[in-house]
């Protein structure tokens, strides 16, 4: 089993048209939060999500294994907690090798579902691509762009 995942800085304008494509709930240009919400590994099992805005009431991090029967999933519910000017909420006892989804709802609405993996095992193979900052070579960054979307990551 091959696991994909891409690691990617998007400027305004600097991808190919079509891309990334069109999903339920995904548009890297409607997100209502200053920064975010984006994940950071704290343990194999843990995972934050972190978003900055200036909001009166903490947002709630719904979480859930994407179920493969087609039975619905169990949510586990975070509420987020202030960090200096971060909203952090920590999800805890995160399974390995399972495709997992989180969403972030707050004062401005829902944002996603996002999927995600927390950890996998040592004999899972997995691929990934990671493209730092071209700052103002955006035609780098567009024919890098295009290149792995040709790699289907």
């Amino acid at each position: 089993m091959r696991a994909w995942l891409f690691v990617a800085a998007l400027g305004a304008s600097c991808y190919p048209a079509g891309w990334p494509p069109d999903r339920p709930g995904f548009s890297i240009h409607d997100f209502a939060y200053d920064i975010g919400p984006y994940l950071v590994r704290v343990a194999p099992d843990r995972m934050a999500v972190v978003c900055m805005h200036d909001l009166k009431k903490a947002p709630e991090v719904r979480w859930w294994i994407r179920p493969s029967d087609g039975a619905a999933p169990e949510y586990h519910r975070v509420v987020a907690t202030r960090q200096g000017d971060l909203w952090v909420a920590i999800l805890e006892e995160l399974p390995p090798d399972r495709e997992l989804r989180y969403a972030m709802e707050s004062e401005l609405g829902l944002v996603g579902p996002f999927d995600f993996h927390a950890d996998r095992s040592r004999e899972t193979e997995f691929r990934f691509a990671a493209i730092g900052d071209t700052r103002t070579g955006h035609q780098v960054h567009r024919v890098l762009i295009e290149r792995l979307a040709k790699e289907d990551v």
